[in-house]
């Protein structure tokens, strides 16, 4: 079985996932947000949305959770009602629930999340609250400046006006949660703070800081605005 898809197909399907998620399901937000800021938060969206179907959990965790996806939005929610939105819809074949928790939630209230977006607000209590998280397999991603340095696992950047997202598959990995290779061509750095399963990911090696020149990475950066 193939492990990549070429970059025409996966660029193709990447921009009718983009357009149609942004445009069609996205349509109200509340008119006090900025228009950039409307745009920007629409686009990472998306991508959390694909994020999930590119990541794969342990499968007792799956189990335990009863045929359902958690996404908890940890503090001040930038998305508005953006994520409502797709609750009635199914991703990877599991009801999707949106769970919103406090500026300081518990252990318990993060680790019954599957995914944890942590909002920028909390930028300083986001070490803390990812040490509350340790040990249990949620996928962490924020676009607080320096999440991975603080054992995030993916984090948006902004770089021209255009959002991107790096990945630490050594952070992923010691919560036992793995992702695509299609994922992981996507993002503009891939980094590893420790030793990397050539099995399990191929493509990059051990250790190995992926450069911004994928070709599959500036097509799909092209799919935002100026």
């Amino acid at each position: 079985m193939k492990l990549y898809m070429t970059g025409h197909i996966l660029h193709y399907r990447i921009t009718l996932f983009i357009l149609y998620f942004s445009l069609c399901l996205f349509s109200t937000w509340p008119s006090s947000l900025h228009a950039e800021t409307m745009h920007d938060y629409k686009v990472k969206a998306a991508f959390v949305y694909k994020f999930i179907l590119f990541t794969n959990w342990p499968q007792s965790v799956l189990d335990r959770a009863e045929d359902t996806m958690v996404l908890g939005i940890v503090g001040p929610n930038p998305f508005g009602r953006v994520f409502e939105q797709v609750t009635t819809k199914k991703v990877k074949g599991r009801k999707f629930i949106i769970r919103y928790l406090s500026s300081n939630p518990s252990r318990s209230a993060l680790c019954g999340c599957q995914v944890i977006f942590i909002s920028r607000a909390l930028g300083k209590h986001a070490p803390e609250i990812l040490r509350r998280a340790a040990g249990c397999p949620v996928l962490t991603i924020s676009d607080i400046n320096g999440f991975i340095d603080m054992g995030g696992m993916i984090a948006f950047k902004t770089r021209h006006r255009r959002i991107r997202f790096m990945v630490n598959v050594g952070q992923a990995r010691k919560a036992g949660i793995t992702f695509s290779a299609q994922m992981l061509e996507l993002a503009v750095e891939v980094v590893d703070r420790e030793v990397i399963s050539e099995a399990s990911y191929p493509v990059y090696g051990r250790g190995r800081v992926l450069p911004e020149a994928s070709h599959l990475t500036k097509m799909v950066m092209e799919l935002h605005d100026e």
